[in-house]
């Protein structure tokens, strides 16, 4: 991981059987995570708590349970996951 503007993460999630294989592979800034499954971006999350990485992915993909904003995140959805 490099801070100076270009920060990259590549992560495989699979904790969730529910929610598939996602891959957060970009981080372009901070408080900003675009979501890609497949090659392709499906949300934007921009945060500014720490929460666990987990509930960002259930943020992302279960839009019935969680709501668009709060008071600690948005979430902009481009497709289901």
């Amino acid at each position: 991981m490099e801070d100076n503007g270009e920060l990259r993460l590549k992560v495989a999630i699979r904790d969730f059987s529910d929610l598939g294989h996602l891959e957060l592979i970009s981080y372009p800034q901070r408080g900003n995570v675009i979501m890609k499954q497949n090659g392709k971006d499906v949300a934007l999350m921009k945060y500014s708590s720490e929460l666990d990485f987990n509930t960002y992915l259930q943020i992302a993909c279960e839009p019935e349970r969680f709501k668009k904003t709060t008071d600690l995140f948005l979430v902009e959805r481009y497709g289901n996951c």
